[in-house]
């Protein structure tokens, strides 16, 4: 799917002929994606007897609505806890200092 979606991405929107309707509907005109490049990207569990915590903050514009999650894994990949909220307006900065406060506090608990 990351790969079929990545090959549509190419041009402006989607390119498909749906979209433009819509484009020329709304009379928006074109603009181009800012599609990279998709790259493999491979995760490996901790070892035995460790926790893993994968998190992320994140806020939309710079200073805008900001929100994180946290998801906490096993030594055999199982998901052992999760925790997402929103923050409010926020800077990304400080999306991602309360994200990792957030991930120390699961882990105290």
């Amino acid at each position: 799917m990351v790969s079929y979606g990545g090959f549509r991405m190419k041009g402006n929107q989607w390119n498909q002929n749906y979209d433009f309707q819509i484009i020329a509907f709304f009379n928006l005109g074109l603009r181009q994606s800012k599609f990279k490049c998709i790259k493999k990207c491979y995760w490996n569990p901790p070892q035995n007897g460790y926790t893993l915590f994968c998190c992320d903050g994140v806020s939309v514009d710079n200073v805008g609505a900001a929100g994180f999650g946290v998801v906490v894994r096993d030594h055999l990949c199982q998901v052992v806890g999760a925790l997402a909220g929103g923050i409010g307006i926020t800077t990304n900065y400080i999306a991602e200092i309360y994200d990792v406060v957030c991930a120390a506090e699961l882990a105290e608990e």
